[in-house]
């Protein structure tokens, strides 16, 4: 289906929700602030990047299944995407976690990030990408989805389409 308004909705709660559990779990069970850790540090960021990397995957796979995303609710999509990612749970001390680490915990890390720069992209750019091969984290199929997904019927989306196929 699209993703009219009430689906818009429904996911900026479970995203809300999905965030808010996630840090409680880093903070108050795992890796409480106030007492010694339950686990050493190593463990702890195995633990909560296989949940990250869980959820990154299936807010990946949520967007790749909407048929359309109207232009107005582009934006929205992004901003909603953009308030579900949690990887400074990682973080362990005061320093700035570095994006190797994220990415060696976090594989859907990359994907993510990518999806919601292309939610900002215009067809030209998005046909840029692709006629560069730039697009790796996502399948041919994957990228057909979205150009079908964000992008009205024309042309330049069936030419993109096109090469995709070459």
């Amino acid at each position: 289906g699209g993703f009219k308004e009430d689906v818009a909705e429904q996911l900026q709660d479970a995203v809300e929700k999905c965030t808010y559990q996630l840090q409680c779990l880093a903070t108050r069970v795992v890796w409480p602030k106030e007492n010694t850790p339950l686990v050493p540090v190593a463990v702890y960021r195995r633990i909560l990047a296989s949940l990250i990397n869980v959820w990154y995957t299936e807010l990946i796979h949520v967007v790749l299944s909407i048929a359309h995303v109207p232009q107005k609710q582009v934006k929205r999509l992004q901003d909603i995407l953009i308030s579900a990612r949690v990887d400074e749970i990682l973080k362990t001390g005061t320093s700035k976690l570095p994006q190797s680490v994220l990415r060696a915990y976090v594989p859907a890390y990359q994907r993510l990030s990518m999806l919601v720069d292309l939610l900002a992209m215009t067809l030209g750019e998005f046909q840029n990408l692709i006629d560069s091969k730039a697009l790796t984290v996502f399948s041919s199929d994957e990228t057909r989805a979205l150009l079908l997904s964000l992008f009205p019927e024309c042309e330049n989306r069936k030419r993109a389409l096109r090469a995709l196929d070459s």
